[in-house]
């Protein structure tokens, strides 16, 4: 069985491991192990059976109530240290409103939980907190102590709130990445997209394989204030270098692990289905 404390063997310099992270694979989208649920997930499992319009009977529905708090409850320590100081009056709400929930009542009260637990889910898709873990992810890539469950985790709950916005993860994969490689075209499109200048003549925007002189610092200011720009304006798009200066760049090679579906544990009745739910559950 694999430490989960495994360091994470890599010689990547923080920028070019924070590029490896944003890569985005849809066949095989998560870097964490699949029995780990990360929180915005297991908050959508426990939102699933509150919002369960059946009767609520502890002899089948305890369990199953019980063990989706418990992961829930499992998943806090994973978020990173600023998407919890961001979140920290609704996750003590969350938290205080679960203790001891759903308890021995034969129909508890479902509302205070709701609404605590609804309070923190509304707050997934702001800005604030995508920046927060973009601020986890950078971290990571920069702590050599770090190891290789906490970047996974770090990096998967980036993209699970960025898919929660409108934007097509591959593009927004592709648009920062391409940023990431520092070239003086993408770097010269994402300060035109921002304001910083106006566009220039076309000879002057630069070779594709042409290298800015940007530190590296600026150009990850870049990004984060280009990744902000496009949560606060959708319709924003992401602007690209004139077309003959695009090239197609080979495929990088990503440290992804396989995500199967994960089998839930046997229950009497079957559980409800959230939209951001992707494992498998078993009917009776």
């Amino acid at each position: 069985m694999r430490n989960p404390n495994s360091p994470r063997f890599t010689s990547h310099a923080p920028l070019d491991e924070l590029r490896e992270a944003l890569g985005w694979r849809a066949d095989r989208p998560w870097w964490s192990d699949p029995d780990l649920l990360d929180a915005v997930v297991a908050a959508e499992e426990v939102a699933g059976w509150l919002a369960d319009r059946r009767r609520y009977d502890k002899r089948y529905h305890k369990g199953p109530w019980t063990e989706a708090i418990k992961e829930f409850t499992a998943a806090l320590p994973r978020l990173g240290p600023a998407v919890q100081t961001v979140l920290q009056l609704q996750l003590q709400g969350a938290q205080a409103a679960l203790a001891g929930f759903p308890g021995a009542a034969d129909d508890p009260d479902r509302e205070p939980v709701k609404l605590a637990l609804g309070a923190l889910r509304r707050r997934w898709v702001e800005p604030p907190v995508l920046d927060a873990a973009w601020q986890d992810l950078l971290a990571a890539c920069r702590d050599e102590e770090a190891c290789a469950d906490t970047l996974a985790a770090r990096r998967d709950l980036f993209w699970r709130l960025a898919r929660l916005t409108d934007w097509p993860p591959g593009e927004l994969s592709s648009a920062l990445c391409s940023l990431l490689d520092g070239s003086v075209a993408d770097v010269t499109c994402a300060r035109v997209h921002l304001g910083d200048i106006d566009p220039p003549p076309y000879e002057q925007w630069g070779e594709q394989d042409q290298r800015s002189d940007l530190p590296d610092e600026d150009i990850l200011k870049l990004a984060r204030r280009r990744l902000l720009l496009h949560h606060l304006d959708p319709c924003s798009g992401f602007l690209s270098p004139p077309p003959v200066l695009r090239a197609t760049r080979p495929a990088a090679e990503h440290r992804v692990r396989p995500h199967p579906a994960r089998q839930h544990r046997p229950a009497v009745l079957a559980r409800p289905q959230t939209h951001l739910t992707t494992h498998a559950s078993t009917k009776p």
